[in-house]
């Protein structure tokens, strides 16, 4: 009668399969740490967006407590200052979004994520009428600038300072350009309509994805597939 059992491990196939199981199992427990700051961060963006719109402060010493929080800020924009953010609009169309600096009244200067345009409305001559003039008020919610990280950073262009064109959320780069000094936050205005339909505001994404829970899982399968091949391996029947 056959009975199984393993020969003897061979020491290349054992360093590999140990490698391949410790490093998946840690892509697993990294992917199950990340699924603990999503929901941490979901449920902190639920909870702000919930609350109430406020006046913005004149001063902000700690940028990360107004994030995704509502506000409201007056002000006159200067149109001959923009900045252009390449961006989807929620329907997946690409096109830009259109950064204006907005004065208050306190003299501080703030940006603005004044909404989408597509490329054929990049140019402010092509909606003159929603180059809005005066004092205004804008209604949105606070963000904070955002850079590619690692290697995603090597795959977008680098921004175009003489068009004024960028390619992520470069708040200190889009104030250089112009020699602006800044508050360290956006604002992206709600989609209340401006005249003439452009900008489209209400850009901000809130729907965060959450896949961690699936990727974990797939990380863990290849540990454990690496340790059943290493076994079928080594098997031998007598």
């Amino acid at each position: 009668m056959a009975t199984l059992f393993l020969q003897k491990p061979k020491p290349l196939p054992t360093l590999f399969t140990l490698a391949a199981v410790i490093v998946c199992t840690g892509l697993g427990i990294w992917q199950l740490q990340r699924r603990e700051w999503k929901h941490d961060l979901i449920h902190r963006i639920d909870t702000r967006v919930a609350l109430p719109a406020v006046p913005l402060p004149g001063h902000i010493d700690h940028p990360d407590d107004w994030d995704y929080r509502h506000v409201t800020v007056t002000g006159t924009f200067r149109n001959d200052q923009e900045s252009y953010l390449r961006a989807q609009s929620r329907h997946g169309n690409f096109g830009w979004q259109v950064i204006t600096p907005l004065v208050r009244p306190d003299g501080e200067t703030v940006l603005v994520n004044r909404g989408w345009v597509p490329d054929e409305k990049r140019d402010p001559a092509s909606r003159a009428e929603g180059e809005l003039q005066g004092s205004v008020t804008v209604t949105g919610l606070v963000r904070l600038p955002w850079y590619q990280k690692w290697l995603a950073s090597k795959f977008i262009p680098p921004a175009d300072a003489k068009r004024h064109l960028f390619f992520e959320g470069d708040l200190e780069g889009m104030a250089k350009d112009y020699g602006l000094d800044v508050m360290p936050v956006f604002v992206e205005a709600d989609d209340t309509p401006v005249p003439g339909g452009f900008p489209i505001g209400g850009q901000t994404a809130l729907k965060i994805s959450d896949p961690h829970l699936n990727y974990a899982i797939q990380w863990f399968s290849f540990a454990l597939i690496a340790a059943v091949i290493f076994f079928l391996y080594h098997r031998r029947k007598d």
